[in-house]
């Protein structure tokens, strides 16, 4: 079940029947009149112990105390920060909920067999259901995230026009990109081989390693490729033969 930010925190709280109640932050003894304004920018909250069906735990923020909740779901090889000049536009009008889809910045990875379209479909159903149990959202969708927007249509049409008010989706696609010709196959067997990483950073690039989670090294690299950084420092143990590090010797 997943945990709302705390009143004290100032954000939203789950009802014994099921609703989400807002809830303004604390008075602070410094407040001088009740018609304070309250400020524009604040830090989002966390939504903690939202987890996929499959269970892999989802990194997910709300912004903005007022409102009517809009899911924002972002593109392939980024994360919910894309999604800054559009939180701040919205903050003071809606409660903005953004979330790291599955192998992409705060997220967790799961199987490389469930990284798939109509997964991410029910992954948003279950920030749906976290942050708005009870009410109706607007959704939006970049580029991979617009696809999970589309699945999730199909999986539940019942939801739109009822639960979802409205849907904007961004350079996105309901068809199967790359399935068909020289491109798709190259991407099945990239995939099938465990090297799409590399294939996604191009020839001629450094060798760096994908990251998730802020820093951790994910259990598969033929899973999506999320964020990337440097090589790190090479181990300073020595092999046991020539005393060396071990890239040396190699």
């Amino acid at each position: 079940m997943a945990v709302l930010p705390s009143e004290r925190a100032g954000a939203v709280a789950v009802d014994p029947g099921g609703g989400v109640t807002e809830i303004a932050p604390a008075r602070t003894e410094s407040s001088t009149s009740p018609t304070t304004e309250l400020p524009t920018s604040r830090p989002p909250r966390p939504v903690h112990g939202v987890r996929t069906t499959d269970g892999v735990p989802l990194h997910v923020e709300i912004h903005g105390h007022h409102g009517p909740v809009v899911v924002l779901s972002h593109g392939f090889t980024v994360d919910s920060d894309e999604w800054s000049p559009q939180i701040e536009a919205l903050t003071h009008r809606a409660r903005v909920v953004t979330w790291d889809q599955r192998g992409h910045g705060r997220s967790g990875w799961g199987d490389p067999a469930n990284a798939t379209i109509d997964q991410l479909g029910r992954d948003l159903a279950t920030v749906v259901d976290a942050v708005a149990p009870c009410g109706r959202v607007v959704l939006g969708g970049h580029s991979m995230g617009g696809m999970s927007v589309l699945a999730l249509a199909r999986q539940h049409p019942e939801w739109f026009g009822t639960r979802v008010a409205g849907v904007f989706l961004v350079a996105t696609s309901a068809g199967d990109l790359i399935s068909d010709g020289p491109l798709g196959a190259l991407h099945a067997v990239a995939r099938r081989a465990g090297v799409l990483p590399a294939v996604l950073q191009g020839p001629g690039s450094p060798p760096r390693s994908p990251t998730s989670c802020r820093g951790a090294t994910p259990p598969s690299a033929a899973g999506w490729c999320v964020a990337w950084r440097s090589p790190p420092t090479p181990p300073t143990t020595t092999c046991a033969g020539c005393r060396r590090p071990p890239r040396a010797c190699r």
